[in-house]
């Protein structure tokens, strides 16, 4: 691909920019053309005849009665894979998480998102379902990236990004109404805004355009797109593999219209599709999880993404592939205390390899032990046994003892002996404040997260709060409450026993005695500058 031209922001983005930012094929010009009433009507007709005729339909009740999920899937016409999330929004606990706007300096100042593909969003924000939006440029390799986007959009009221006069977008309204609407846009009293492409459905007929439909944008392609009933209390997502000639070759916007259609939407709206095509949804051990087959054959860095808080737990666990999976599914299912205490309570000695690394302490200074553990036992492989000491068997066949009390000494803070031959000067020049956080990059298990914003959950997150307590947990989550404040999701070994549900019965971040998800307000309880994150190594 050549490289992209910029041509100042998207409000006066040329053709040459839409080449970028529609489904990364040389038909996006085809959207240039205006729309039309007319729809073609042999199309809509044998369109709606299989539509409705599924092979099979496998459905996923684990949010219900917030949401319905199904997959459908296809042998005629063609190989064809769907998935449909039906959304009650009048369910309590059902919220909204949207990407929200950067700030930007310098020769970024035109942008307006930092990029990350559906899966890592819905791992920063602790959602149970995410979807990709609206169209973007430039293409990016890494998250964090500055992005532009593509039509009207804003969070909260914000208005960020200006509309394209080609294209519609969803409202979202401060009761949580969704409406689709296609151009001229209206906006005066902006909420929440995200932008599409055209409009498929409106007040229930089709309105694909016969110029459009014959463009290679308008024929077979993934798809992402989303639909609403006519109060606005009910929200469909659709998202459908396309591009693989022996899975799913996609659906043309004749028919992805006429499957809304079907489905008894009132109005419909084209999303970004193509590569971007993703959805993401959360398991019953917090793992997120990839539900489509995207036609790169990876997820693809976005500029906008749309998630979903739903009340309930996800279907069931899978089977953990990566270190980030183990620690997840280890704090998903943990039941109190770490590695360095006895099933009695009592704390021991930690003994590793034959000798004793920290002495036990009856106080219970060692209150980050589950936490630890809960990376050690991913790091590993397998699970370790809070009744045995570690002399039971060494954890990593090729470390040697010194490493590992360097890892032990850095991660509990005994750094009382200046100048100990068994803390590295590197660790001991780092333990002051981010001790935790520095220890496990040093030891080759994690590399630092560069900002808290890009955590993504079974993270180590060590932060700081205002009156000056430490404090180390997994990152689970991070959200927006009613009123805008930003709080942090995490796990923590400390208290009863628990386990990580993410979300109380009513949909909002747990904060009861028992649970293992807590949460802390950004800028108000944590100090947003002292907050140090790692990511496990081996990532997927």
């Amino acid at each position: 691909m050549q490289p992209r031209q910029r041509i100042t922001n998207h409000r006066g983005l040329s053709w040459l920019a839409t080449i970028f930012v529609a489904y990364a094929c040389s038909t996006a010009l085809a959207l240039l053309a205006p729309a039309q009433s007319s729809s073609p009507k042999s199309d809509i007709i044998e369109a709606r005849k299989w539509i409705v005729s599924p092979d099979s339909v496998e459905r996923i009740e684990a949010f219900a009665p917030a949401a319905e999920i199904s997959l459908r899937r296809y042998t005629n016409p063609r190989p064809l894979r769907a998935w449909i999330a039906r959304i009650d929004l009048t369910v309590s606990g059902v919220r909204f998480a949207l990407t929200r706007p950067a700030e930007f300096a310098g020769v970024n100042e035109r942008f307006e998102t930092r990029c990350a593909d559906t899966l890592e969003f819905a791992r920063q924000r602790g959602v149970q379902l995410a979807v990709n939006t609206s169209a973007f440029a430039p293409f990016r390799e890494r998250a964090g990236q500055p992005m532009d986007v593509v039509g009207l959009a804003a969070v909260r009221g914000r208005r960020y990004s200006d509309p394209d006069a080609r294209f519609g977008a969803m409202y979202i309204s401060r009761d949580g109404r969704v409406s689709l609407k296609g151009p001229p846009l209206p906006e005066n009293e902006l909420w929440q805004v995200i932008p599409g492409f055209r409009m498929l459905v409106d007040d229930g007929e089709i309105v694909v355009s016969e110029k459009e439909a014959a463009t290679k944008f308008g024929g077979l392609n993934p798809r992402t797109a989303a639909g609403v009933a006519r109060d606005g209390r009910t929200l469909w997502l659709i998202v459908a593999d396309g591009r693989r000639k022996d899975w799913s070759m996609g659906l043309t916007l004749v028919e992805l219209a006429a499957l809304f259609q079907s489905l008894g939407v009132w109005d419909a709206l084209n999303l970004d599709g193509g590569g971007s095509s993703l959805i993401v949804m959360e398991y019953a051990d917090g793992k997120h999880a990839v539900m489509n087959t995207p036609s790169g054959g990876a997820p693809r860095q976005v500029a906008n993404n749309l998630g979903l808080y739903l009340p309930g737990r996800g279907a069931a666990a899978l089977p953990a592939c990566s270190p980030r999976d183990a620690v997840i599914q280890y704090a998903s299912s943990k039941r109190g205390g770490g590695y360095i205490w006895k099933g009695d309570g009592v704390s021991t000695d930690i003994v590793y390899d034959g000798a004793r690394i920290l002495r036990a302490n009856p106080q219970g200074t060692y209150s980050r032990g589950a936490t630890l553990e809960a990376f050690l036992h991913a790091y590993c492989g397998r699970r370790l046994d809070s009744s045995k000491l570690p002399d039971e068997g060494r954890w990593f066949e090729n470390w040697p003892r010194e490493k590992f009390v360097a890892l032990q000494k850095g991660w509990y803070g005994d750094e009382s002996a200046p100048g100990n031959p068994e803390i590295p000067e590197i660790v001991r020049e780092q333990i002051r404040e981010r001790r935790m956080a520095n220890v496990l990059p040093w030891t080759g298990m994690a590399a630092p997260v560069t900002h808290y914003r890009m955590l993504q959950r079974g993270d180590f997150v060590q932060f700081w709060r205002k009156n000056e307590s430490g404090h180390s947990a997994v990152f689970w989550g991070r959200d927006f409450d009613e009123q805008g404040r930003e709080r942090l999701w995490y796990w923590s070994s400390q208290g009863k026993p628990r386990h990580a549900y993410p979300l109380a019965p009513g949909g909002d971040p747990v904060k009861l005695p028992g649970y293992g998800v807590n949460w802390e307000y950004i800028g108000e309880e944590i100090d947003p500058a002292r907050i140090y994150g790692t990511t496990l190594l081996n990532e997927e």
